[in-house]
């Protein structure tokens, strides 16, 4: 969270020169503090899809018991604090209106009260990561997060406001500025959605997570998960099939990869690991014939010429064997040693 106290001494010394005395200068500035703050919100949501990407799964940093009433406690601060932040804007337009003031005064109060008034909303949302961080739920951190930005939407300066208390004016009843409800609404919405949403794409990120960590089974749950709320999705066929394939299971691979391709029928990738494992399975044409697909789609993928020389050693064509690795290695791909070993001793030729 901001250093809410470094920055109000920053207003203080600084609102003279900013804003010059001038209201319409300073509010400027409050709304560009709004701004500041609307973003960190944004970079809250990131760190927490951060975490549930990369620590699988995630429960919580503490073993903390008492969450729940946790919970309840501060959703009541919350709460309140809509009450808390009116009481506290109402006497500070008290001592702004008791006193005899210059203007440059009343603007630097007015600027300070907005960003007072800003850091009470972020704490509501600053709540709902703390429960995060705590449980694990994102639903809590949601919940404290549309709070916030209905609080913000209630609170946040209207130059008309300014106005009047500038001048020592009654405040009249203002009709809402439409473009920041609009704006809260949107947010509001947008969170609903991607709550709605997010598991499933959590569940696929996390699902390559832990395939790159070796953990395939853990990986192929959630690729099941994914696809099962996903079932269109081909990279996500491709990457269980490549975990059910590191997990020695070629057949079922061989499914996966095949629906992959029967949705991108252009995913070279898939026809290589699929030409791989058909090839595990002594399916050799097979295999060929999906390496083939896949040099036609990329015909400078080194890696199928590679694996393709591969099968022709298998199928004892060492002429078409030698030409491919040939090809692989002009294009930059470092062959294996014992391939080449076993390739030499079995053409009787060097290269």
């Amino acid at each position: 969270m901001i250093d809410y106290g470094m920055l109000f001494f920053l207003l203080s010394f600084l609102s003279g020169i900013l804003t010059k005395g001038s209201l319409k200068r300073g509010y400027i500035i409050a709304i560009i503090f709004g701004n500041v703050m609307i973003l960190k919100l944004v970079v809250y949501i990131l760190f927490v899809k951060l975490i549930q990407i990369y620590l699988v799964p995630f429960h919580g940093f503490v073993d903390f018991a008492m969450v729940e009433t946790l919970k309840y406690i501060l959703l009541g601060f919350a709460v309140g604090g809509f009450g808390y932040i009116h009481i506290v804007r109402k006497k500070a337009l008290k001592k702004l209106q008791a006193g005899n003031l210059e203007k440059k005064e009343i603007v630097r109060r007015l600027l300070n009260l907005s960003v007072a008034i800003y850091a009470l909303c972020e704490s509501i949302a600053v709540f709902g990561l703390v429960l995060f961080l705590l449980s694990g739920s994102t639903l809590d951190f949601y919940v404290f997060l549309v709070l916030c930005l209905v609080c913000l939407g209630i609170y946040f300066p209207r130059y008309g406001q300014w106005e009047q208390w500038a001048n020592f004016q009654e405040p009249k009843k203002l009709r809402p500025i439409w473009g920041s409800t609009a704006f809260v609404v949107f947010f509001t919405l947008w969170i609903i959605v991607e709550l709605s949403l997010s598991g499933g794409k959590v569940l696929y990120y996390q699902g390559i997570v832990l395939l790159e960590n070796d953990q395939y089974n853990e990986a192929i749950a959630a690729f099941n998960e994914f696809i099962e709320k996903n079932p269109e999705n081909a990279t996500a066929y491709f990457y269980r099939g490549r975990a059910y394939q590191e997990g020695n299971l070629y057949t079922t691979a061989i499914t996966d990869y095949s629906k992959a391709l029967e949705i991108d029928s252009r995913m070279a990738e898939a026809y290589i690991n699929r030409g791989n494992a058909y090839l595990y399975k002594r399916h050799i044409d097979k295999s060929i014939a999906d390496f083939n697909n896949a040099i036609e789609i990329i015909p400078d993928l080194a890696l199928a010429y590679n694996n393709r020389g591969f099968a022709y050693y298998c199928a004892n064509q060492y002429e078409k064997a030698w030409d491919d690795v040939n090809k692989a290695q002009n294009l930059g791909y470092q062959v294996s040693p014992t391939f080449l070993k076993a390739l030499r001793e079995a053409s009787g030729r060097q290269k």
